[in-house]
């Protein structure tokens, strides 16, 4: 989460006028999280700005479930798209590989692509989704 201290997001305009629906405390909740400031903070913050702390409680809850649903799904998009890449990479490399090795056993000279720049960022894709996917961050 964000350095409290450095407060990108002016919490003062999203806290005016004051949220009194659960509604519009979920929205409040959502961009908070969004600039990725933390559920204690954003209760703090929220409850000082005078709304009913049952309230607060609720709708940061609620909106922190829906914000750590979003960021698993995210992931797990990422890792599909990384293990398509890194799977595709293999595969064409492994085929003009081959196809190389048949020239060359013909008496020719037998050249092939490697897709390494698609096989490591799909790794990294890969690593990187699960580890979202698993830990929503």
């Amino acid at each position: 989460m964000t350095n409290e201290e450095e407060a990108p997001l002016d919490l003062q305009a999203l806290l005016t006028p004051l949220p009194t629906t659960h509604e519009q405390m979920l929205a409040v909740a959502h961009k908070i999280f969004e600039a990725k400031f933390s559920r204690k903070y954003a209760k703090k913050k929220m409850t000082e700005a005078g709304c009913p702390e049952a309230l607060v409680e609720a709708a940061i809850e609620q909106a922190w479930t829906e914000y750590m649903k979003a960021q698993r799904t995210s992931g797990l998009v990422m890792a599909v798209v990384g293990a398509l890449m890194c799977g595709a990479g293999s595969y064409i490399t492994y085929v003009s590989v081959e196809a190389a090795q048949k020239q060359a056993d013909a008496g020719g000279q037998g050249t092939y692509v490697a897709l390494t720049g698609a096989i490591i960022v799909g790794a990294w894709m890969l690593f990187r989704g699960t580890l979202r996917a698993l830990t929503g961050r």
